[in-house]
Formats: structure tokens, sequence, C-alpha cells
């Protein structure tokens, strides 16, 4: 079997211009941006998310941040370089969400909880959007780092989750 075809070089000679192109200085090559929403680094816990006890420690940690959503978007600071925007917890963030307190997991060893806007007050979702502003998941993901935006649409998938999937559809137990 001969790796060469009648109207071009052969493999070894085409792999030899792919090798020297890829060691081209980055200045000179330019690659396409990954997916905006695929880089999320969060350790999502597995081994102890349900643990309540553990959970309601987490809760108490002045380490713990939450991080929110609603059906018109996410909540991005107002930073140059923008990410999800962080709040230490307050009753009121976690507590209005149906299934309890939803953990997202772990960044820096820190948990890292989700809010619905949907469910909030008024005066706490205008709070949110002081300190932050509103942007739909499609626009944050053109301007957050792929490891925010991964977050991002976590946050978005995990809420939507919780909203259209209250009761089993098994059962009818509510869900957790």
């Amino acid at each position: 079997l001969k790796l060469r075809s009648a109207r071009g070089p052969g493999i070894r000679a085409m792999a030899r211009v792919v090798r020297t192109r890829m060691t081209a200085s980055r200045s000179e090559t330019s690659f396409p941006p990954g997916p905006a929403f695929a880089g999320m680094v969060l350790d999502r816990a597995s081994t102890v998310r349900a643990d309540p006890a553990w959970v309601a420690r987490q809760l108490q940690d002045p380490a713990t941040r939450v991080v929110a959503s609603g059906r018109d978007g996410v909540v991005i600071d107002r930073a140059a370089l923008p990410r999800l925007l962080r709040r230490s917890v307050e009753p009121d963030l976690v507590a209005g969400a149906s299934a309890g307190p939803i953990l997202l997991g772990l960044e820096d060893g820190a948990a890292v909880f989700a809010a619905d806007l949907d469910t909030l007050d008024t005066a706490a979702r205008a709070r949110w959007e002081h300190q932050g502003r509103l942007v739909a998941l499609r626009e944050a993901g053109s301007g957050l780092s792929r490891a925010e935006g991964g977050l991002a649409a976590y946050l978005v998938g995990l809420l939507n989750w919780h909203r259209a999937h209250r009761f089993c559809a098994n059962c009818g137990t509510g869900t957790v």
C-alpha cells in the first residue's frame, strides 16, 4: 500500500507542511475561539451535595457566594473584564427557590449557590440589578471568559430544569 496520490504529495510530505504551519508563531496563526459555554471549571461536589448538614454549613460560611439568573438572563458585574456577579449569602437570596438552596458546586474550595431572580421579591431582585447588569445568556457568552460562560450556561440550565421539573414524572413527589 502506497500512501501517495498521483495528484499530490504523500501523507508524510503533507504532515511536514502541517507541522511547519503549526509551529509558526502565534502572531502569524489565528485560531478560532473555543465554544463560549464549554469551559466551566466548577467542582460539582458530587460526593457531598446530597448531605443537608454539609449544605447548611456551606450556607453559613462567609466564603460562600451566590450567582443569579432569571428568565431574562444572568447578572454580570460591571468590571472591564466581566464575570458573573458573585454576592455573599443573604437569607432572601436562596430562600425563594422552590427546591430550597441550589448548590452549583465549589469554586476554589468555596460553595457557589444559584439564586433565581424570578422567585425573589422586588427589593431583592432590584439589589442584584443595581450591583450588576442583567444580560441575556447569548450576550453574556460573547463577553465572558470560557470558564464564566460555562458557569453561566450551567446556572441557567439548572434553574430552568428546576422550574420545569418540580415533580417526579413517575411518582409525583417534589424533586430536589
